[in-house]
């Protein structure tokens, strides 16, 4: 809808990190916004902390809003944390974070999903909601609903 045209940075095998260069260089080109992807696991959580640190940094240095796929959130093995970005300073105000109760319950035909951050941000968000959802059906909200309530 924005007519945006992509600029990806590449994870590198065997580690699957990006090179810092490469994506100083992508954000350099002033791009709107930056999308994160959380699909891919990291092992070891203090160098992933380190990753995201200098993720953070270069986003406020070029004035980058990130959008950040966190579907997956939950899906840690052994000591890994989920790190979320936008808990790292100067980041809420910037990050638009999407979840998904499908991946939360393991359960992925629940089409429920939903987006946090900034109200300015969000503001945004709602007027592109209008042309995208679809209709999710009364069993999921509820079961969705339940689960969300604390014990």
């Amino acid at each position: 809808m924005a007519h945006a045209k992509p600029v990806y940075v590449p994870l590198h095998p065997p580690t699957w990190t990006f090179d810092a260069d490469e994506l100083r260089a992508a954000l350099s080109r002033r791009p709107a916004r930056a999308t994160l992807k959380y699909a891919h696991i990291i092992p070891v959580d203090a160098f992933f902390r380190a990753e995201l640190t200098l993720i953070a940094e270069l986003c406020i240095e070029y004035d980058v809003t990130v959008i950040s796929d966190e579907v997956y959130e939950h899906l840690t093995f052994g000591a890994a944390q989920h790190i979320p970005i936008a808990s790292l300073p100067g980041m809420f105000e910037r990050t638009v974070t999407i979840s998904s109760a499908g991946k939360l319950f393991s359960a992925t035909g629940w089409k429920v999903g939903w987006v946090f951050g900034h109200p300015e941000l969000i503001e945004g968000v709602a007027r592109a909601h209008q042309f995208i959802t679809f209709a999710v059906h009364h069993p999921t909200q509820e079961a969705v609903a339940l689960r969300a309530q604390p014990p």
